[in-house]
């Protein structure tokens, strides 16, 4: 993994195609979807993968527990 574009594709295989293979209903950022967010510190995508930087805010089911 060298790239951004093949961190947003591992990404995506992690998140989105996942939820999709395990037939989880109206996945993805949206209203009344069923994604749960976690926000990192760190602004670019390929570091949540190689460096796993501290979480700063967590929500799952649309409520913050972190």
């Amino acid at each position: 993994m060298g790239t951004a574009k093949e961190a947003k594709t591992i990404l995506d295989m992690l998140t989105y195609r996942l939820a999709k293979s395990l037939g989880i209903p109206n996945y993805g950022i949206k209203k009344g979807g069923t994604a749960d967010i976690a926000v990192f510190n760190t602004n670019k995508l390929r570091n949540v993968l190689l460096e796993r930087p501290q979480v700063i805010t967590l929500y799952k089911a649309g409520k913050q527990i972190y």
